[in-house]
């Protein structure tokens, strides 16, 4: 938020967030935004972030393809999709005067806009209902399609990026507490014990509900459940390099993905040699590096970032910087 408070300002959304599954129940006095929110602008300033498709889609992309609101074709879905229409027409004037290349590539864009529309709308009802309230509804029926519920929401941080709506997203994929909401991975293959949480999972050697006493066998489904999310950030940072962008390289040259977590031991709750990877991020980081901070706190490669993006000054619990190490 720092750096989108430097580098958002001209974009329609300073920053978007994305918890895919969050946690909405407050537990041991600690309020839901603290497990919700993976962003915050300031003390008591939590991101609100995006958990359906439909309303991040409606975000970027205000209409639609037809025009409509959520709640039907308003005055001001209406007039939305009139300037939408214009657009369009706009698209098309502009198609026939452009090169062969350029014209692919316009094509392409708006494909891919219509795609993520149909994409999106069967992920609604009775899926996803809409959020007509302040608590998202119908979560925990993301778990028997979650993964493409995913795959929809990287796009569209893929097209949002594609179209300069926002230059900063904060993409989490489930809630860091379990509880009622932890995200069971009922939809891979192949499990060897009777739990599929990925939040007990994390307990694996210190046994959690109903998990195996095999520590091994737990530590196995564990692992599998981070390769099948690492796989998912693969996924992402393909689509980013195989994305042009508007300056004639790809996306993926313009935007450093930061991946992580917050715990490196869920067994004792240690966030002690944390990994993190970072991808991208063109000629201003060295590629290609295994780096050991030395104890430093994470919170130095947040102001090494910040470096990277033009922006001064420290960060959290910064003790120092990595930017020898990171910065080209």
């Amino acid at each position: 938020q720092v750096i989108a408070n430097q580098i958002g300002n001209d974009t329609p959304h300073r920053s978007m967030a994305i918890n895919l599954v969050p946690k909405f129940e407050s537990q041991d006095g600690v309020p839901p935004s603290h497990f919700t929110s993976v962003g915050w602008r300031g003390p008591s300033q939590p991101v609100v972030p995006y958990t359906e498709p439909r309303r991040m889609f409606n975000a970027l992309f205000p209409g639609g393809a037809s025009g409509a609101t959520p709640e039907g074709p308003t005055v001001a879905g209406r007039r939305r999709g009139l300037v939408l229409d214009a657009l369009m027409e706009e698209i098309h004037t502009a198609r026939r005067r452009v090169s062969a290349d350029d014209r692919l590539r316009l094509d392409e864009y708006l494909t891919g806009i219509e795609e993520l529309d149909r994409r999106t709308a069967l992920l609604e009802e009775p899926m996803l209902p809409m959020c007509n309230s302040a608590e998202p509804t119908g979560l925990d029926a993301t778990e028997r399609n979650f993964p493409e519920y995913m795959a929809v929401m990287q796009e569209l941080s893929v097209r949002a990026f594609q179209c300069d709506a926002t230059r900063v997203i904060n993409f989490c994929h489930a809630s860091v507490a379990g509880g009622g909401r932890g995200l069971n991975h009922t939809f891979l293959d192949g499990w060897e014990g009777a739990n599929q949480s990925w939040h007990a999972l994390s307990h694996w050697a210190t046994p959690y509900g109903n998990l195996s006493q095999d520590t091994e066998l737990n530590l196995r489904d564990f692992r599998r459940i981070n390769l099948w999310h690492y796989d998912r950030v693969a996924d992402f940072v393909r689509r980013l390099e195989e994305t042009p962008s508007a300056e004639g390289g790809n996306l993926l040259d313009d935007t450093l993905v930061a991946w992580g977590s917050s715990m490196s031991q869920g067994t004792d709750h240690s966030s002690q040699n944390l990994y993190h990877v970072l991808i991208g991020g063109g000629d201003r980081f060295r590629h290609g590096a295994d780096i050991d901070v030395g104890g430093g706190h994470t919170a130095n490669m947040h102001t090494t970032m910040m470096r990277a993006f033009g922006v001064s000054g420290s960060f959290g619990r910064a003790n120092g910087d990595i930017d020898s190490a990171l910065l080209a």
